[in-house]
């Protein structure tokens, strides 16, 4: 059972505030929060995401186009086994972003962080990425693209323990 309902729940909104706001499902079905709060009009995320089962484009496009989101729990997304396009798109076009949550998986799938901060022209630290030992076919593919106020990349990024794959970024 695919959950459609939720998609675009908080589509084109504006300014919501979500204190002690939840999405307590730990056991997630394909594209089950797709695009759930794009163009939402939602400032700050301090919620986190339990789920660890993670299936393919459950939370793709999560928060995009939410151009006044500034900041995310650093811990929002907690999962460390992951599915194709499970994060793509999750924060594309969210301008204001400043900085960016953990990702904790070692071993990345096809499109999992596809395009993830696309367009967050205001991001300027990346996620804490040490942790990724192999990459899968475009898994990062324009990750960061557009990224304008982001400087530098921590060396880890690209350490020797990493085995990359064609297309990985």
């Amino acid at each position: 059972m695919q959950a459609t309902f939720a998609k675009s729940l908080f589509e084109e909104k504006t300014h919501w505030t979500f204190d002690g706001f939840e999405l307590p499902s730990t056991n997630l079905c394909n594209g089950c929060y797709n695009s759930i709060f794009k163009k939402s009009g939602i400032t700050k995320i301090d919620f986190v995401l339990p789920a660890t089962n993670l299936l393919e484009k459950c939370y793709e496009g999560m928060f995009m186009s939410c151009t006044e989101l500034v900041s995310c729990n650093e811990n929002l997304l907690p999962a460390t086994t992951l599915q194709p396009y499970c994060y793509s798109f999750m924060f594309d076009g969210c301008t204001k972003l400043v900085s960016a949550p953990k990702l904790l998986a070692s071993n990345l799938v096809s499109y999992c962080y596809n395009y993830m901060f696309n367009k967050c022209q205001s991001l300027q630290t990346i996620a804490d990425m040490s942790n990724i030992r192999e990459t899968a076919y475009y898994s990062c593919n324009h990750m960061f693209s557009e990224c304008t106020s982001l400087t530098s990349i921590p060396t880890y990024v690209f350490s020797d323990n990493i085995t990359l794959t064609e297309s990985c970024y």
